[in-house]
């Protein structure tokens, strides 16, 4: 069974002092899920890593990163993911001001 988690933590996975981010490796462990994005995904003043794509099976990725875009001070996260070995069902989303697109792909 596969597993991703998806989303912003609103806490720095970056400072590994913080109590939050301690928090969140202990369930990592826990759990044996993987956090696959490792560079900042929020610029401000300073940069921080808040957004997060957490998973069972890192290995049925080929690729995850940030994006670089102009139009937030978020930066988009993407996963590859090799399809010829996982059973899987898609759900993106994209919201921005207060606009919301949202679609499913469903692959058997």
């Amino acid at each position: 069974m596969g597993v991703i988690i998806l989303g912003d933590l609103n806490c720095d996975c970056l400072k590994s002092a913080l109590h939050q981010t301690e928090r969140i490796e202990e369930f990592l462990m826990a759990n044996e899920l993987r956090q696959m994005i490792t560079e900042s995904t929020r610029v401000t003043s300073t940069s921080s890593l808040v957004d997060v794509l957490i998973t069972l099976t890192p290995n049925s990725f080929e690729s995850t990163g940030v994006l670089s875009a102009s139009f937030s001070n978020h930066l988009p996260i993407f996963k590859l993911v090799d399809t010829r070995s996982v059973e899987m069902c898609l759900l993106w989303g994209l919201q921005y001001a207060n606009v919301s697109l949202t679609h499913s792909l469903t692959q058997v």
